[in-house]
């Protein structure tokens, strides 16, 4: 039995639901905060209306937590309404629209 050479590579993980690389995010023509972690951070903060500005004690951290949120409200609205959600994507926004069971 031949034995491995070289270097063992692992696979790129799959990009999570409603990601995509920079480069589709501006192909699509998508605002900055969808795809720059300080621009949707600030966007998130903002739409929260933060007393303390990046920097002074205080200010929440880490700043990718904030981007995180943004994103999940925001980037499947926009994907759907230009029309580039996968077929996993499509069936994880019907599912949240269902009305849940008590």
């Amino acid at each position: 039995m031949p034995r491995r050479t070289g270097v063992r590579r692992r696979p790129a993980p799959d990009p999570g639901p409603f990601d995509r690389s920079e480069a589709t995010w501006r192909a699509l023509s998508a605002p900055v905060d969808l795809y720059d972690p300080g621009a949707a951070a600030a966007a998130e903060l903002e739409a929260h209306e933060a007393v303390l500005e990046p920097g002074q004690a205080g200010y929440p951290g880490p700043l990718d937590f904030y981007a995180r949120r943004w994103w999940r409200r925001h980037r499947a609205a926009f994907l759907a309404a230009v029309g580039d959600l996968t077929v996993a994507e499509a069936r994880t926004l019907a599912r949240r629209g269902r009305p849940r069971r008590s």
